[in-house]
């Protein structure tokens, strides 16, 4: 555990990534104990192998209900069978922890090198079947251009735009900030840039257009007055 513990503190400035490593490690950890009946520094290839099996096809004894608290009784590691892309992200991160207990002298090798390569999973990949169509989108400005000009309506638009024309992530968007917009000029003309925090905590710059910068400083005076 104290092994665990020293390498999921790498993730505590990421609070995402350090629950949903933390969630995986514990699950593989439960998993060891209560049914292979080996302890961690004992974990060979075929036990992990044996782990894809057994997220494919969970025992109901480890299946719980969404909403459950983690206090009780009644929780459960998984809320049904992995499909492949959670799979892959799973013994993605088992590896990635085995190689961190190696490098900490609790394991002498890691177990899911050659597994993890083999295991053929499909990486992931955006579901571009949650989209609006050109006509929903079309009835949706419509309706926004309709409406009254109001704050709410304002943001509206500021998220739709950005949305659909800077590729910003969720999380990326959420903490987006008007100080962190400079101008540039390219070929005579000015160029907005929107300097965002991304993935891994690496800084990237968006380019946006006039409009969303006027947006983006109509939501600000809306959110000061």
């Amino acid at each position: 555990l104290e092994a665990i513990s020293g390498w999921l503190n790498r993730y505590r400035e990421r609070p995402k990534t350090f629950t949903s490593y933390g969630r995986i490690a514990e699950r593989f950890y439960l998993w060891c104990l209560n049914e292979r009946r080996v302890a961690l520094s004992d974990i060979m290839e075929t036990d992990v192998l044996a782990h894809r099996e057994f997220l494919s096809a969970p025992p109901e004894r480890w299946v719980g209900r969404h909403g459950v608290e983690r206090s009780s009784a009644e929780w459960r590691p998984l809320r049904g069978a992995l499909d492949p892309v959670s799979q892959r992200h799973t013994f993605v991160v088992l590896s990635g922890m085995f190689r961190a207990l190696v490098e900490a002298g609790y394991l002498s090798i890691n177990p899911a090198d050659g597994v993890v390569p083999r295991m053929r999973l499909p990486s992931p990949r955006v579901n571009v079947s949650r989209r609006f169509t050109s006509d929903q989108w079309d009835i949706l400005m419509s309706a926004l251009a309709a409406a009254k000009d109001t704050p709410f309506t304002r943001r509206t638009k500021l998220v739709l735009l950005l949305g659909s024309t800077t590729g910003l992530r969720l999380s990326e968007l959420a903490l987006a900030r008007i100080k962190d917009i400079r101008v540039e000029t390219v070929d005579g003309e000015p160029e907005y840039i929107l300097s965002v925090l991304g993935k891994g905590h690496k800084t990237r710059d968006v380019p946006i257009s006039g409009e969303a910068k006027e947006l983006i400083e109509a939501h600000h005076r809306d959110m000061e007055s």
